[in-house]
């Protein structure tokens, strides 16, 4: 009961990417499983264990985990706590500390034996030196607090002493007793504890180990067969690290004899021996895996040791490695040793490189390309990632099979179906499981039958085509002898179909003996099967967990007693309807619960008729309750296949709706319940056909649904709750499909229905946030084209006409002549003109009626709900746009006061940049200022920041000149600045700051302490951004901060939250509990480049130390625009089920302009530019990566300099130069993810994390046009792998103004594409593109409309003056810094004096052309060619990736990293 209360917990947990709590706890139920089953193959029967096991798993049921990899829980990993210890403790004394822990946590074990051989092996541990060093170091920990305390007892007297020698004889070194086949290789029938216990043994006592611990170890390894487990990798390690070539080769070519002996016993294998266990398996793959984390040996002082290195402890072959971890389903390692090998390959025969030693013949001239496309497919088949598969194929000939792996993961099982039918034409083809798997996902389940009816004769009767059997049989109701009457008993043990349709057969017939035991085997038959599978991918745990909660639910619903059937609820609290979850796990769970159900109404209907009696009151109310949970899980079904284009489910979920429907008089089910269930049954099939692209069909079935309705509304309250959605729906389609015009549309169908919903106190609010949305959207879409019409050349044209006709008849009024002919001319000309400009009043009128409605019901669906928050846009646009209304402000007004105040807050840089005191009393202004002061007032945390900022604009030139002839004292500083005047703005920014400084009065009076205290702490930060810093530019040490400095006197600003920590919004406006600032370091550091950012140190009320980068002469008002773009694109991502699954985002940080020219930055902690990471540091290029790994490259900055000589030659001699460095600088990124991801599991979720990334971030990077991304504006987070992008001043196409302009749409140079593995940008990067950009075009409205609001910003600079463009491109290598790009800002160079919004037609004229291009890239036009999702990204990755783009760019770019 208390999971089944947790499952939305842990359903939030994997939202917010805590997803290894819920993995963590399914592990341990998993585990506890596995340890049951070995108990009970020892005797020891725990099968009440397992089954309450089962229990608890199928309580979580398919709860979506949010992670492709499992959290790391391996049994036969050393991994301990050695925390107390801290970093005190040598490497033998490491190993020493682990053993001592796993030791006394045998002390614990239920085998007496295994208890008496660890306390003998504990007391001659502590007897050697390095045990005694250990347990020195362990006395000044408490003892209960610590494992430590169950060593007191075996601690040596003080009369023995610790010895150097070990406590046991040490024979002699004997490699030869290691170099025995069957020692490393078991032998038939020899168990995996044998195997393993004698070979650690042999390991112990062959004499080739030196560690005085380790060989202590034998007593406990003969009786613990995990233990053994666990100490093989350390005895391995311990006897490589005496780094004698004799035993290495020996160890070398036994392994890899095992590893060989695994492969010839795969299914695939033509040498086919006896079958070695996958426990063995496993336990050797460790091994090697534990190894991998380990530093080899330098051979000298100059020998840099990298984590490539650590991969060759033995000479292996890889790719062997790779078969024998898919064999464990350890599919992560097994894409890691593919990788490695690969590598490896690409290596061998560039000897000018140098490989590696340890690589010889296991690895050389082994280009097994078959196999290892077999591997990967088998791999990627099993990860449950959906995009990898698509990089694996994409190095496969499109032959049959690669087709038909395609087409089963895509789920086109039709296009499936027909290839598997032409197979079968072909001699000795075996495709009939495929072919029943084909049926069974297209649900043709009787089709399915009826084939293995007509196959009974055949040989072939497997449990596979037993468990299709029996799973067509319950989905389709049949439950008599012809499904089991061929099948050979066999194939009824351990099939989960078998047991799940006896267990509906019982609750159909009421035999409750038959349904235990079903539900017993059902779980029994799961439990099994999720033992033997390898948890490395959450994917794996998917099938078990949803065949599990089918089983519970069938039990929970059997075992209830009429009158308490309280399973419904239970059913409805499991929230099963999620589209993040892949839709056949959720299938089942509801196509098992439809079928419960009916059986369910049949066993009652049968108990009533057994007794020959009519079915009382009580019996029909609990049918009907039956009738109405079957429906709704039926509409549910039908939305949710719907959603996911499993339109075949839905249309079978639609045709049961029917037979329910005509199956009333069966259930006594009343007839009007009957009625509301066929309606919703016509508009879901309606919904369906829209869906699938028949959309006539659609309309059809919708306006007869309608016309059913009409007649019924009056005198049937459910007529009358469907009766608007279906009206609103409708004319939403006919709206689409252009059959009926604007003013139809609106007042018949969607003003009418959003009137009737008003009207119906029934109607749910959902439905009218959805119809006030359509009526609002559809008002716009009028008014937009009225708008484009009376903009275009023929509307201008038409009213040059009007004024011509007019003009022409004044003519004709002086003319003389014959006066009836003139008064028939000017009757005709008055005609023209008075019905020219009854059309051109008219269109005058539609489109301020348009604009009406679509304000009135923006207001109304943002005021309704939540769901559609992004349309604050669209209103505050046509409220910008139209501000020079008085009757749109004042419907605005009214509407306003009507909205939460939080949904504004998105958009205060923009409401704040139009404030103005040229003219106070408009109605636009007042308006504005008084939803500025509102929202200020209810969130001061998001909003102060951004009006001082404005009313701050004078500070720059005063701060300035008081630090250029040093710091003076605060006194001064502060007397100064309240006495400080604009030096050089327009009137626009006097205006606006005098406006500022009114709404901050206003804030003041109601908010006084706070906004005090921010005010403080802004003029703080202000000074310290303009510190003279001149005198330490050069120095790295921390410099102190001046007593003076105002920063030093804030201390516990309690209530004032610290400006760089994200905090999170409250609707109810309530910030009692903020991170207050405490204080800040007495000291700061330079961050390097042109303005000699600092970086500071502040602390929080909850004890954490964050930085922060405070910059001065630097423009951040950009950086903060694009940071809320950002932010709103991850709302769109977020708000997709297919980019919310794939957890596409742009990583963000904070950006708080305090003036026109300083503000503060989030430090991103934890990360490091990209640059940095690959070519150094200015001071130590030896520490980058490609001096660690191709140290016989050419260094970068040669590579740099020969394409700056090569600047102002021809284009093909730079193409020449670029192509020649690029052969001699090779790329190394993937590097990084060895080094810091050493798991198999966590290497592939943070290498995949960071493919989305790049791939996310580029796609977005592109629409907005951002530009100036050389390497030390790319940061990558060391822990998470995602890309962060800084220094955001270079956007919306500004990279062509360049004085070297730029060629490429985004950065994907051969560094980043070797970060993506062996598929590069094919598979996940290539798919996440187009995925990003779906949404990017299916959201066009909102983006157009996001960027409208921001390019129209008044503050926003447009062009970058000539001193900026020529700074970007003219810093010499090194001149940056880590610290530098760690957050946003253009920095300006001294004589830049751009500071205020452009000119007003300057401005209209680019905003109109960023638009325009906005536009052209949402509709996928490249070069005037309009493409397609695939087409337009695979054109923008040629163009990234063309090396004539390349050659072209700055040498600053580093386009060759």
């Amino acid at each position: 009961t208390k999971i089944v209360g947790c499952r939305s917990e842990l359903e939030e947990l994997a939202k917010e990417g805590q997803c290894n709590l819920a993995s963590q706890l399914i592990q341990e139920l998993v585990g506890l499983c596995r340890h049951s089953r070995r108990r009970e193959e020892e005797g020891q029967g725990l099968q009440e264990l397992v089954t309450e096991v089962a229990r608890c798993l199928g309580e979580i049921g398919v709860v979506e985990l949010g992670c492709i990899a499992l959290v790391a829980v391996d049994d036969k990993r050393c991994d301990v706590d050695l925390s107390p210890f801290g970093r005190e403790l040598s490497a033998g004394e490491q190993v020493a500390a682990q053993v001592l822990q796993l030791l006394s946590k045998l002390l614990v074990d239920e085998d007496v034996e295994v208890v008496k051989a660890s306390g003998e092996c504990l007391r001659a541990v502590l007897l050697t030196k390095t045990g005694a060093g250990v347990l020195s170091k362990l006395e000044g920990l408490a003892p209960g607090d610590s494992w430590c305390a169950y060593l007191e007892p075996f601690k040596p007297g003080k009369k023995k002493k610790a010895v150097g020698s070990p406590a046991v004889p040490v024979p002699s070194p004997t490699v030869a007793s290691l170099d025995v086949e069957n020692l490393w290789i078991p032998a038939a029938n020899v168990a995996h504890g044998n195997w393993i216990t004698t070979l650690v043994g042999a390991l112990i006592t062959s004499g080739v180990m030196d560690d005085e611990v380790l060989v202590q170890l034998k007593p406990v390894c003969e009786t613990k067969v995990k233990f053994c487990e666990v100490i093989f990798p350390l005895c391995l390690h311990n006897i490589l690290l005496r780094d004698m070539q004799e035993i290495s080769a020996v160890l070398s070519r036994r392994v890899r004899s095992f590893f060989m002996s695994v492969s010839s016993t795969a299914p695939t294998s033509s040498v086919r021996t006896h079958a070695i266990p996958s426990e063995s398996v496993h336990t050797m793959i460790s091994m090697v895996m534990y190894l991998r984390t380990k530093e080899r040996p330098r051979k000298s002082t100059r020998d840099v040791g990298t984590a490539w290195d650590n991969n060759f402890w033995l000479d292996l072959d890889f790719l062997d490695i790779g078969k024998a971890a898919q064999l464990c389903s350890a599919y992560f390692t097994s894409l890691l040793c593919i990788e490695i090998w690969n590598e490896v390959q690409r290596s061998i025969g560039q000897s000018e490189n140098g490989a590696h030693p340890a690589i010889d013949s296991a690895n050389r001239g082994r280009l097994d390309n078959t196999v290892v496309q077999d591997l990967l497919l088998e791999a990627c088949r099993n990860i449950g990632e959906p995009d990898s598969l698509y990089g694996a194929c994409s190095t496969l000939s499109l032959d049959e099979r690669t087709l038909l792996t395609l087409y089963e993961h895509e789920g086109q099982w039709q296009a499936a179906l027909g290839a598997y039918n032409l197979q079968m034409q072909l001699p000795g083809a075996a495709v009939e499981s495929n072919l029943m798997k084909c049926l069974q996902n297209l649900g043709l389940n009787h089709v399915l039958l009826t084939y293995l009816r007509g196959a009974s004769s055949l040989s072939h009767h497997t449990p596979q085509v037993a468990g299709c059997q029996y799973e067509a049989a319950w989905r389709c109701s049949i439950w008599d002898n012809s499904v089991t009457n061929f099948l050979p008993a066999t194939s009824e043990q351990n099939n989960y179909h078998k047991h799940v349709y006896d267990g509906l057969l019982a609750v159909k017939e009421g035999d409750n003996h038959l349904l235990l035991s079903s539900l017993v085997q059902a779980r029994s038959t799961v439990i099994s099967q999720l033992c033997s599978t390898g948890l490395e991918s959450a994917y794996s745990l998917y099938p078990a967990l949803s065949r599990l909660q089918a089983v519970q639910e069938l039990e929970d619903a059997a075992t209830s007693t009429p009158g308490e059937r309280d399973f419904l609820d239970r059913w409805k609290r499991r929230e099963l309807v999620s589209v993040d979850v892949d839709f056949p796990f959720i299938e089942l769970v509801l196509a098992l619960r439809s079928s419960t159900l009916k059986n369910l109404m049949t066993c009652v209907t049968w108990d009533a008729k057994r007794e020959g009696q009519a079915l009382s009151m009580g019996v029909r109310r609990e049918l009907e309750g039956f009738f109405v949970a079957q429906v709704s899980m039926l509409v549910s079904e039908v939305h949710l296949a719907r959603q996911t284009k499993n339109f075949h489910v839905a249309e079978h979920a639609l045709f049961v709706l029917k037979q329910l429907s005509l199956q009333r008089d069966q259930y006594g089910i009343a007839a009007g319940l009957d009625c509301s269930v066929d309606w919703t049954r016509e508009q879901e099939g309606a919904k369906l056909c829209w869906a699938r692209g028949e959309k006539t069909h659609a309309i059809h079935q919708m306006r007869s649904l309608l016309k059913k309705l009409e007649v019924l509304t009056a005198s049937n309250p459910q007529a009358m709750s469907v009766y608007p959605t279906a009206l609103c729906l409708y004319g939403n389609w006919l709206a689409e499909m252009h059959l009926e015009s604007p003013t139809v549309i609106m007042s018949k169908y969607l003003q009418e229905a959003v009137t009737l919903m008003e009207n119906n106190s029934s109607a749910q609010g959902e439905e009218l946030i959805k119809a006030y949305l359509m009526l609002a959207r559809y008002a716009d879409s009028q008014y937009q084209r009225i708008e484009r019409h009376m903009s275009s050349p023929a509307f201008e044209a038409k009213k040059q006409l009007l004024q011509q006709s007019k003009r022409d008849l004044e003519k004709l009024q002086t003319m003389s002549g014959d006066q009836r002919l003139i008064a028939r001319h000017m009757q005709m000309l008055k005609s023209q003109s008075e019905e020219d400009a009854v059309s051109l009043d008219s269109l005058i009128n539609d489109k301020q009626q348009f604009l009406s409605k679509a304000v009135q019901n923006y207001i109304l669906c943002l005021k309704t709900g939540n769901e559609h928050d992004l349309r604050i846009f669209r209103l505050c646009a046509l409220w910008f746009d139209n501000s020079d209304q008085r009757e749109m402000n004042r419907t605005v007004e009214n509407g306003f006061r009507q909205l939460q105040s939080y949904k504004f807050l998105p958009l205060m840089y923009q409401l704040a940049a139009r404030m103005s005191a040229a003219v106070p009393t408009s109605s636009f202004q007042t308006t504005l200022q008084e939803l500025i002061c509102r929202v200020t007032i209810d969130h001061p945390h998001h909003c102060l920041y951004v009006v001082l900022a404005l009313s701050n604009a004078s500070k720059d030139d005063a701060f300035s000149s008081e630090h250029m002839s040093g710091s003076k004292a605060s006194a001064r500083t502060n007397a100064r600045l309240s006495k400080a005047k604009p030096a050089q703005h327009t009137s626009v920014d006097e205006d606006k700051v005098k406006a500022a400084k009114g709404v901050i009065a206003a804030i003041q009076a109601k908010k006084a302490s706070l906004v005090q205290s921010i005010q403080l702490l802004c003029d703080a930060y202000i000074d310290l951004a303009y510190h003279n810093v001149d005198a330490h530019k050069k120095s790295r040490d921390p410099i102190p901060l001046p007593k003076t400095c105002p920063l030093l006197k804030l201390t516990n600003m309690v209530g004032v939250a610290i400006p760089t920590v994200e905090l999170e919004v409250d609707p109810s406006c309530r910030y009692d509990n903020v991170v207050s600032l405490v204080g800040f370091d007495n000291h700061f550091e330079l961050a390097g480049g042109i303005n000699l950012p600092k970086v500071l140190s502040c602390t929080g009320s909850d004890g954490r130390r964050r930085k922060q980068l405070v910059k001065g002469k630097d423009d951040l008002r950009q950086d903060a625009v694009m940071q809320q773009v950002f932010i709103l694109v991850n709302r769109l991502l977020v708000r997709e089920p297919v980019t919310r699954k794939r957890k596409l985002s742009i990583r963000t940080y904070k950006v708080i302009p305090l003036s026109q020219r300083s503000g503060i930055v989030e430090w991103c902690e934890g990360t490091v530019p990209l640059g940095f990471y690959l070519i150094g540091t200015p001071q130590k290029p030896s520490g980058g990566a490609h001096s660690r790994y191709r140290p016989m490259d050419w260094p970068s900055a040669d590579c740099r300099k020969r394409l700056m000589d090569a600047a102002k030659k021809t284009k093909d001699s730079k193409l020449k130069v670029f192509q020649e460095i690029c052969q001699h600088f090779r790329p190394v990124f993937h590097h990084f993810f060895m080094e810091h991801f050493a798991n198999p599991s966590e290497w592939f979720e943070k290498r995949l994390a960071y493919t989305r990334s790049v791939a996310a971030s580029s796609i977005v990077g592109y629409i907005v046009g951002l530009g100036d991304r050389h390497v030390q504006n790319i940061l990558i987070d060391t822990k998470t792998a995602e890309f962060i992008h800084i220094d955001l001043g270079v956007a919306f196409e500004q990279g062509k103004t360049l004085p070297t302009p730029e060629t490429v749409p985004f950065r994907l140079t051969q560094d980043l594409v070797d970060g993506m593995g062996i598929a590069g940008v094919e598979g996940v990067f290539r798919r996440c593109c187009e995925e990003t950009l779906v949404v990017m075009r299916a959201s066009h409205e909102e983006l157009k409309t996001i960027v409208q609001v921001l390019i129209h910003d008044p503050l926003y600079l447009w062009t970058i003056s000539p001193l900026k463009a020529l700074s970007l491109q003219r810093q010499p290598e090194g001149e940056e810094t880590a610290a530098t790009h760690r957050g946003g800002g253009g920095e300006m160079v001294e004589g830049d004096q751009t500071v205020g919004a452009n000119s007003c037609g300057s401005s209209n004229k680019m905003a109109e052309r960023v638009l325009l291009r906005l536009q052209e890239k949402l509709e996928g036009i490249e070069d005037g060619v309009p493409l397609g999702i695939s087409g337009q990204v695979n054109h923008l990755i040629q163009e990234a990736t063309d090396i004539t783009n390349l050659c072209q760019l700055f040498p600053g770019w580093q386009p060759w990293i």
